[in-house]
């Protein structure tokens, strides 16, 4: 299970809210799952609608590390991650070219996943760099998923500053 740390806010009668969290049972065999879950709550219980997304680092005989992005039940993306340099990779300009929308049909919501999903990949390349001397491939997923565990308050607070700026632009 994982610790999520969760940020919430109201719109009128509607409370959003966004959590991070890693699995930490994954990490411990060497496989990061880094969730992002946005959500929105309504007044009366039954009312909540949830879109949780993965991004994934797994070993692949072939391939070595693969970065994995799944968004609700759809996996979006698959790349090595030695691939990935930085935020405005493949990775990154695709998920910024969709209308936000797309990603929950909420606008709330689709800039919460969109950028969520950004600032984690964003960070995970950070922790690559930072890593670089440990051996792949077990030793080194563990060493960055304690990486990611320790910067998720800074991916919440990218995630709501570029969430903010999606919705100012109308989920572009």
């Amino acid at each position: 299970m994982p610790d999520f740390t969760t940020i919430t806010f109201r719109r009128g009668d509607i409370e959003y809210g966004l959590s991070l969290g890693l699995e930490e049972e994954q990490l411990s065999e060497g496989i990061i799952d880094f969730k992002i879950r946005a959500f929105r709550r309504g007044r009366e219980p039954g009312q909540e609608f949830v879109v949780v997304s993965h991004i994934t680092i797994e070993e692949d005989e072939e391939k070595g590390a693969l970065l994995k992005i799944a968004i609700g039940d759809e996996d979006v993306f698959t790349l090595p991650l030695a691939e990935v340099f930085d935020e405005e990779s493949v990775i990154g300009r695709a998920l910024e070219s969709v209308h936000a929308t797309v990603f929950g049909g909420d606008l709330l919501i689709g800039c919460l996943v969109r950028s969520g999903c950004s600032a984690t990949i964003g960070e995970i390349i950070s922790c690559k760099n930072d890593t670089a001397a440990i051996p792949w491939f077990r030793r080194r997923a563990v060493a960055m998923g304690k990486c990611l565990r320790q910067h998720i308050p800074e991916i919440l607070m990218k995630t709501m500053f570029r969430a903010t700026r999606c919705v100012l632009q109308a989920g572009f």
